[in-house]
């Protein structure tokens, strides 16, 4: 329900546009819901219709984590699922905004889209009860903790069982509005220590790996104050300077430039290159360290086509002579990096565009693309507490990072995370996150992969919540799991038919099986599936978990199941002589193959043999038996389904 519109006005200065002004409307509403599961207050709202999103729980301390805190370790409160009941305020979310940390945003929604963490976004900016004016005089980063706080008394005042905690690095700075209104506000290390002491070292390991990083927030400061930072912190500049936005503006809308993703490969010399692919055209071709200009794989460049042989060959001039003022970084690679355009026989992923390739430089870098970078530590450094990181993906550059105890994580894999890019620093700056464990240990490198694939953080996060685990059904050696005899009743019986599955040899979850016959009128086919949602309803923990997982991975000796064992491998499974639930569709088909009806239904079925696929192309190819086919009977019965299946897939 609208109850106000507001506007923000402000002015900026440009050099090619003379001053603008920017208008900023904002509907205030009175129909923002909390997003407590418990609250009988507020009206039904979109967390309670949409099923499965994420709610906050009363039975959980409800915290808010403040722009300095999001802002300095996102990467704790992403990887730690054990940090649940996270409310984002918009206003945090804003600050970030406005300095362009674009990925961390992301990481916050991640957060509050994943429906295992009961994270919410709260819009308490355009909240009738919580929306705050900004006071004549008074600074963006006291306006910005106002609001915060405001935001946190409204939850404890709206729901006396919440306890409501402000998480940031500067208390003293809440402190000085006065007294907290019913909640509580501590820094981030109290508030592991009394809640979490288990995060509390790895909390320590990132505080200290951004010990060389002021411990202001950025996010919150004026325009004026961040124009000012920059400035005094600039320095001899080894990589281009990026164009300004209104100058890449004008560069698309005249075609000088080009918009596109980077994709790294090597070439056969080893040397970095990136591709931006253009569908109908030549592909664009950015080769070496200077003209890549502190992009990385994945991100969203504006590239600058070189349109002559003279412009190529003063970019690898201008490479020759670099004097990279970073060289001191500790690997001895200084080597100049030549711009040319690539050969067609050159050893390098390019599209199909390769050969007619046009050669680029990187003029702007609008989106970064990122994410969390396993790596090793580069072993021929001097002491020091400044390190580089060499990631296992040969296509991200080694990442500068500041870490004390450099022999406690050498011969270790552990997570790292980039922060920027300085203009005079060879390699990206970053920070450690957390160790992951010696490289060659078994568990440690699929962690590895887990982490490279963004799958997960680990493999214990992929383990099922105790919520969900109670959810299953029972299934034992002593007490087997039998279907339910009204829900038999219920469904179509298709136990008498001959169906029968074919996997690969070993499989456990064996989540479909076929069927097929010949009848008076021509043939009958039936796809048979596992029927999980006998078990698995709307809104169910397991439903939710499958949800934040969304497929079985597999790897080369392990598996992580989407579902619970008990139903994937077991109850689900649609192994050979025991009763299963199905969902299935059968087709009644007249002797050329034309599909005359069509059912589909919940059923009840019992596979007469698990096949796996070298019996059946054996049964196919004419053999007399097969291996591991005892029953000659039920050879033949299998033989004849699979020969008129065959027959039937090359018609259809």
């Amino acid at each position: 329900m609208l109850v106000a519109r507001t506007e923000n006005i402000g002015f900026r200065r440009n050099k090619r546009r003379g001053m603008t002004k920017n208008v900023t409307e904002r509907y205030i509403r009175r129909d923002i819901p909390c997003g407590i599961t418990e609250c009988t207050r507020c009206p039904r709202n979109f967390y309670q219709q949409t099923s499965g999103h994420p709610m906050l729980t009363s039975s959980l301390p409800v915290v808010i984590p403040d722009s300095s805190v999001v802002s300095r370790y996102i990467e704790l409160l992403e990887s730690e699922d054990s940090l649940k009941n996270l409310v984002f305020c918009q206003t945090v979310l804003e600050a970030l905004d406005r300095r362009n940390r674009t990925r961390t945003i992301g990481n916050v929604r991640r957060i509050a889209m994943d429906v295992r963490r009961g994270s919410v976004v709260f819009a308490n900016e355009v909240f009738e009860k919580t929306r705050i004016d900004r006071m004549h005089g008074e600074s963006l980063a006291v306006r910005d903790m106002r609001a915060v706080r405001g935001a946190a008394a409204w939850l404890s005042q709206h729901d006396n069982s919440a306890v409501v905690i402000v998480a940031t690095l500067r208390k003293a700075d809440y402190r000085a509005f006065g007294a907290a209104d019913g909640f509580r506000v501590l820094d981030l290390g109290e508030f592991l220590a009394t809640y979490h002491p288990s995060l509390v070292a790895h909390c320590a390991a990132i505080t200290e790996a951004t010990a060389d990083k002021p411990d202001m927030d950025i996010s919150a400061l004026d325009p004026a104050e961040y124009a000012q930072l920059r400035l005094s912190s600039k320095s001899k500049q080894g990589y281009a300077s990026y164009w300004s936005p209104e100058e890449v503006a004008d560069g698309l809308r005249t075609g000088t430039l080009v918009r596109g993703k980077l994709r790294m490969t090597r070439s056969k010399d080893r040397e970095s290159v990136g591709v931006v692919e253009r569908e109908g055209k030549p592909d664009i071709v950015v080769t070496g360290r200077l003209a890549l200009n502190r992009a990385a794989d994945g991100d969203i460049v504006v590239v600058r086509v070189l349109a002559s042989s003279e412009e190529i060959s003063e970019l690898a001039d201008n490479n020759n002579d670099d004097g990279d003022g970073d060289d001191q970084d500790g690997d001895g690679e200084d080597e100049a990096m030549a711009v040319e355009l690539i050969d067609a026989g050159e050893e390098t992923a390019l599209g199909a565009g390769a050969e007619m390739a046009v050669a680029g430089v990187v003029v702007s870098v609008p989106e970064r693309k990122w994410r969390m970078y396993v790596a090793t530590l580069q072993t021929d450094e001097a002491g020091g507490a400044q390190h580089l990181a060499v990631p296992v993906d040969v296509h991200v550059p080694k990442i500068r990072i500041h870490y004390m105890d450099a022999a406690a994580i050498s011969g270790q894999y552990f997570v790292v995370a980039i922060d920027t890019w300085p203009a005079d620093s060879q390699y990206p700056h970053g920070h450690f996150v957390r160790p992951l464990g010696p490289v060659g240990d078994l568990d440690t490198e699929i962690d590895v992969i887990l982490v490279e694939r963004r799958i997960a953080v680990s493999q214990a996060a992929l383990g099922f919540s105790k919520a969900s685990l109670r959810e299953m059904p029972l299934d034992s050696s002593t007490a087997p799991w039998q279907p339910d005899a009204a829900e038999v009743g219920r469904r179509r019986d298709l136990r008498d038919q001959l169906i029968f599955s074919i996997d690969p040899k070993g499989s456990q979850d064996i989540d479909d099986a076929i069927s097929m016959r010949r009848t008076d009128t021509g043939y009958e086919m039936g796809v048979h599936i596992a029927d999980v949602s006998q078990f698995v309803k709307p809104g169910m923990a397991t439903d939710t978990e499958a949800q934040a997982r969304g497929t079985t991975v597999y790897l080369a000796d392990r598996r992580f199941n989407m579902i619970p064992e008990v139903l994937s491998e077991r109850i689900c499974s649609l192994r050979g002589g025991t009763d299963r639930y199905a969902m299935s569709v059968v087709w009644q088909m007249d002797a050329d193959y034309n599909v005359v009806d069509t059912w589909f239904g919940r059923t009840v079925i019992r596979s007469a043999c698990e096949m796996y696929y070298e019996q059946a192309q054996a049964l196919l190819d004419g053999a007399s038996t097969a291996p591991g086919l005892q029953d000659k009977s039920l050879t033949e019965q299998l033989r004849a389904s699979i020969v008129e299946l065959t027959t039937a897939m090359r018609v259809l």
